[in-house]
Order: structure tokens, then C-alpha cells, then sequence
């Protein structure tokens, strides 16, 4: 993460981050802490909802008397509960408010067992509590136990809050296309107290901090896009508490082509907008995951062409140095097509690997039609890593069943947005490609490389070629001809096997199978059978049971996945084998597998394997399984 903080702003880095505060008892040995959350920043008019949490981190039953709120999602603060609401001025007190209801009921004894929670959501109506604009906190204890919450501002009209400023500001007021476009935000506190606000938690899996946003616009309302809209983000180190004292500045800068797509040249107005927990979102920025984005300021910018002298120094320089941030070469803001001969060009004479990637991607950001004609002509090149990197980009742009809706995908995992697969194909593909591209795909299954096999696999999926099944089983066959194969070997086969049961859905023609078979083969036919019913003939479920206990990674796990429920021998399957399987992809369909009907002996089985594994998360799962197969039981 890319931050900076002025003078004393030094807040601990923590996995998530919210409006609310902790506190511990001051026996250590009997620890249990108190969570208050809630917004920073709300109307008096509105009813301000919080989150308030107790939890018992120790090894031992706890016990409090009462409940914090009710199932209305009214305050209760029965028995030992307690909540005040204090107004903050120039870091002092001046107020304070005890919101316990008058009438509340008697209060029940409630046990926490080791290591567990309960929550509450309540709504407060502030109109009852508070007369004019302040800031405020609130403070919330049970018994001995305290919780001070964060300080969060209370306003009578919409708008940014009164003494704190933003400004964003880019470097310079004139860029080419493709030439980095660095913004200086920079948020200042002029308040007699603190400012509390969210930030952090908004980036893992995404190439931007999700928390801001952009929209550039010229007057003739040409319009910039986002390169890369609905991305996944896991989360990420968030900030515990960040707040800025009167007079601090907190500041970070925001690499504005990871949010916008300049399409051409032109002066554009670009508005900027944060999602850091204060003001009122504006309805005209789209909502990433759970961030709601308000108006922060805007700045005017021109964006030119390059010179031809521009664009090659561009790219030499950034070929010769590592983003700091990304902690790799960055062409994927390039995004136009004056770069595309000078990349082509770079690409034949280039012998470093990592810069070899690094200028693909630069073609990969260009999603035109031109662009994917250079890739066709690179995936016939003579060296075999130049073919892989070109192919590995061309299969994003080819139309996809799977993307277009002719099938649904069959993997429990999606890793992309359809809809991002199918703009870009349909930006970039011709259908006046098919014929040269199915020529080289063929030619590639041909292959010694298991890495340029699985890629051209996969795209004969991606093209729906129906009539690939025979090419494919005779590069599954060589691949993997006998029990023995390497890691990469074994995952190309399962690519082999993976588009075979795609194209079958297409209703491509089975291929043929039985004990004498390659492994290869092998996993191509199950993959194939369970995926159309009428191609489950003669001994299948024998062979399905011989693929199961053969010494060999890639027959279980295609005789495992997706295992067909009218398979009957289920009793004869090795479970223990399964079950203590070291490749997780195997392990993982055979637990799903298990759920299935959970055959006789499972149970046995499950506990002898939680006593044979250390894996603390099969043994979870484990648990799991003995869990719903006791509540099958005893329906």
C-alpha cells in the first residue's frame, strides 16, 4: 500500500477496519472486550444504527446479565448494560447523556461460551439526544468492562464536513496518452478536535485502492472509462482507528490511470471521489462492493498523443525500471493503440523473460481489434515463450460459451467478471480470426512444452471447436502415458480434461476409454461422462472405481470431480485415500462428493482421518462433514 502519513498519524495495521473501539478487563486471564461500531458521520435527522458486541476470548464460560438491545432492534441496556452519548469540544467533554431506557425488562443471565461473541444492531434516534452539530462519542460498558467509541460527527445539512479540506492534485496539467498520471490527495484537518474516517481494507485482488474513484469528461462529453470495473477484493490491511488531530494532514497518491481509460486526446474535467467513511454519496458513481462515494474535489487536465520519441522513451524507461508499488514492470495503463508497433517491434529482439510479460501486457491493455490481430501473428512466432505469452493473452479475448451464456461454467470457482470478458471480446475479436487461430491452437497441442499445450487446449474450449475431442485425447495420451507425472504435466491434463467436458456440453463426441488406456485418456473420458448422461455405457462405474485406486493424481481427481449421483458403487470408492489426499483439488471434490449421500462407513472414516491429519483446515472441514451428517441423521 502506497501511504503516507504526516507527523504523528502512526495507527497500527490491522486485517479489517470499522467505526468502533475495544476494551479489555484488566484481568488479562479473564479477557472480554467491548465493540461499539458505527458510522462517522450522519444527519440529526436521521437514526444512526450501531453495532454493539461483547467477546470472550478466553478458554473458560463467561457470564453477563442482560441484552443491549432487542430483536426490534430497539435499545434495552438491561441488567449490567450501560450507554452514554458525550459532545466533544476542543478534546474535552462538555456533555454527556445516559441513553438507558427508563422501563426495561429484568435482566437474564447469559453464558458465553469460550471463544465465541453475541452482537447487537440497534437504531438511535438523534433527534432525541442531540439539539445542534458537534461531535460526539459514546461510551458503553457491562459491568467492569468499558468501550469508548470512536468520535463521529453529527451535522444538520448534507454536505462535506465544515473544516476539513480535500484536494486532489495531479503533478503536472498536461500528460500523453499511456504516461503515468500520478495524484496528490491530501486531507487536512482545520478542526479544534479530531477527525476519525475509514480507509485501507480495499485492495487485495484488485490493482487499485477501491476506496476512491474517478469520473473525466471533456465538453464535448467524450468520456474516459474504467479500465477495469467490478473487481474482486478480498480486503487487505486496513487502518486500526486512523483519525487525524487538529491541524494534521493525511495524504497518499492515487495512480490515476488504474481508475481511468482516456479513449483520445482532449482537455478533460476529472472528478475525484472517496469512500473514507464521511459526507453523502453521490448517485452518479457506480458503488464498488460496499463503498458509497462522495464528491471531493476536481481538477482540469489535457491529454495528448505521444511523439514517436515519447512513446519509445516510455516504454524503454519502463522497461529498465520495477514500480515500486506493484514490485513489477506496469504496462497495463498503455491502453492505446500508438504503442502497439513499437511494442510488437520490442518484443521480437527482447531475450529477458520478465520484460517479455511486462510488454504483453502492454498489447493486453490495448483491446482493439488490431491489437488482437498482432497476437495471432506473435503466437506463431518461433520462440516457444513468445508463443505461450501471446496465446495466454488472445484466450481472454476469445467468445467464450461459457462467458456468453451458451453453458454454464462447472467449476465452484469464478476468478473474473463475464462481463468484463465479454466487452473485451467483443471490443477485440473477429470472427475473421477463427480459421488461423484454430490452426495454430491445433498445431500447438503438438507441442513438448505442457505449458503451450494447456493454453491451446483451453482456447479450442474457448472457440466451442467441437471437433478438437480426437486432437485433444492424443495430447492427453502423450502428456501423461503412464502413472508417473510431474506437477506441470498433471495440470495440463486437467486442462486437457477440463475443455473436453466443456465441448461435451456442446455436444461434442465422447471419446473411448477402458484398463488399458493412458492416464491421459483416462481423465478426458471421465471428465467427459459425467457431464452427459447418455455417454455412461457398459462397465463405466468399474472404470470410474479403477481410476479411483490407481497410484496416479490425475485419474482420481477426473474420477472424483463432480463424481454423477446415479454412480451406485459409492461404498467401494477409497474414501481414506480420498480423504487424505495431499492434492487439495482432489481432496476438495471428494468432501463434496461425500456430501452427496454420505455412504455407509463415512463416518468411521472422517474421525480415523481427523486423527491421521495436522491440516487445520481439513480438519475443519472434516468436523463439518461428521456435523451434517449427524443432522441427515436425525432428520
Amino acid at each position: 500500500m502506497n501511504r503516507k502519513l504526516a507527523r504523528a498519524i502512526t495507527p497500527v495495521l490491522v486485517w479489517l477496519s470499522f467505526a468502533g473501539a475495544r476494551a479489555t478487563a484488566e484481568d488479562n486471564t479473564r479477557q472480554v472486550d467491548l465493540y461499539i461500531s458505527h458510522r462517522l458521520f450522519v444527519l440529526a435527522t436521521q437514526e444512526l444504527e450501531v453495532r454493539i458486541s461483547i467477546y470472550n476470548r478466553t478458554g473458560a464460560e463467561q457470564t453477563f446479565a442482560g441484552d443491549a438491545a432487542d430483536d426490534m432492534g430497539d435499545l434495552m441496556l438491561s441488567g449490567d448494560w450501560r450507554l452514554s452519548l458525550e459532545e466533544v469540544k476542543r478534546g474535552k467533554v462538555v456533555s454527556t447523556k445516559d441513553l438507558r431506557p427508563e422501563k426495561r425488562p429484568q435482566a437474564d443471565v447469559v453464558e458465553l461460551e469460550p471463544l465465541s461473541h453475541k452482537d447487537w444492531k440497534a437504531q438511535i434516534s438523534l433527534k432525541q439526544w442531540v439539539g445542534h452539530s458537534g461531535n460526539y462519542r459514546f461510551q458503553l460498558s457491562l459491568g467492569e468492562h468499558k468501550s469508548t467509541g470512536r468520535l463521529f460527527r453529527i451535522v444538520r445539512k448534507p454536505g462535506m464536513p465544515e473544516h476539513i479540506y480535500l484536494d486532489y492534485t495531479p503533478d503536472r496539467k498536461s500528460y500523453f496518452i499511456g504516461e503515468p498520471i500520478n495524484v496528490h490527495f491530501t486531507m487536512t484537518n482545520d478542526d479544534t478536535d479530531e477527525f476519525h474516517f475509514e480507509e485501507g481494507g480495499d485492495y487485495r485482488g484488485a490493482n487499485r485502492h477501491l476506496r476512491y474513484a474517478f469520473t473525466a469528461e471533456t465538453e464535448d462529453e467524450k468520456k474516459a472509462v474504467d479500465p477495469k470495473p467490478s473487481q474482486t477484493c478480498f480486503g487487505g490491511l486496513g487502518m486500526a482507528d486512523p483519525h487525524l488531530k487538529p491541524e494534521e494532514k493525511y495524504e497518499k497518491d492515487l495512480p490515476l490511470l488504474a481508475y481511468l481509460k482516456f479513449p483520445e486526446p482532449g482537455e478533460y474535467t476529472v472528478r475525484c471521489y472517496q469512500s473514507l467513511g464521511f459526507g453523502f454519496p453521490e448517485k452518479v458513481i457506480k458503488e464498488a462492493g460496499s463503498y458509497k462515494y462522495v464528491l471531493g474535489g476536481s481538477f482540469d487536465i489535457e491529454i495528448r498523443l505521444p511523439s514517436k520519441k515519447e512513446a519509445a522513451d516510455l516504454l524503454k524507461s519502463s522497461l529498465d525500471k520495477i514500480d515500486g508499488d506493484e514490485r513489477r514492470r506496469n504496462f497495463s495503463f498503455l491502453q492505446h493503440e500508438c504503442y502497439l508497433t513499437a511494442l510488437v517491434d520490442l518484443i521480437q529482439d527482447e531475450s529477458d523473460e520478465e520484460k517479455i510479460e511486462a510488454l504483453f501486457e502492454g498489447i493486453a491493455s490495448i483491446v482493439t481489434v488490431p491489437s488482437t490481430c498482432s497476437l495471432v501473428s506473435l503466437a506463431c512466432h518461433k520462440r516457444e515463450s513468445v508463443r505461450i505469452a501471446a496465446l495466454r493473452r488472445l484466450s481472454w479475448r476469445l467468445p467464450d460459451p461459457r462467458d456468453t451464456g451458451q453453458v454454464p461454467t462447472d467449476s465452484a470457482f469464478h476468478f473474473y467478471s463475464s462481463e468484463a470478458r465479454r466487452r473485451d471480446s467483443k471490443a477485440s475479436w473477429d470472427r475473421e480470426f477463427r480459421p488461423d487461430v484454430l490452426k495454430i491452437l491445433k498445431e500447438g497441442l503438438k507441442s513438448g512444452s505442457p505449458e503451450e499445450v494447456s493454453v491451446c487446449a483451453y482456447s479450442l474450449g474457448a472457440l466451442a471447436e467441437t471437433d478438437a475431442i480426437d486432437l485433444l485425447v492424443q495430447a492427453a495420451d502423450r502428456i501423461a502415458p503412464n502413472t508417473t507425472i510431474s506437477p506441470e504435466k498433471e495440470r495440463c491434463v486437467n486442462q486437457i480434461a477440463s475443455t473436453a467436458s466443456l465441448l461435451a456440453r456442446l455436444d461434442a463426441k465422447s471419446c473411448q476409454a477402458n484398463r488399458e488406456s493412458s492416464p491421459g485418456r483416462l481423465a478426458v473420458w471421465a471428465n467427459m461422462i459425467r457431464t452427459k448422461p447418455e455417454y455412461r455405457t457398459g462397465d463405466w462405474e468399474d472404470l470410474i472405481l479403477y481410476m479411483l485406486n490407481l497410484d496416479c493424481v490425475v485419474t482420481r481427481m477426473a474420477a472424483i470431480r463432480w463424481l454423477p449421483k446415479d454412480f451406485t458403487k459409492r461404498e467401494q470408492i477409497p474414501w481414506k485415500k480420498l480423504l487424505l489426499e495431499e492434492n487439495r483439488q482432489t481432496w476438495w471434490h471428494a468432501i463434496q462428493v461425500a456430501r452427496q449421500k454420505f455412504p455407509a462407513g463415512l463416518k468411521g472414516i472422517t474421525l480415523a482421518c481427523i486423527e491421521e491429519t495436522s491440516d487445520k483446515s481439513k480438519r475443519h472441514d472434516f468436523q463439518e462433514l461428521l456435523k451434517e451428517m449427524e443432522t441427515s441423521n436425525n432428520k
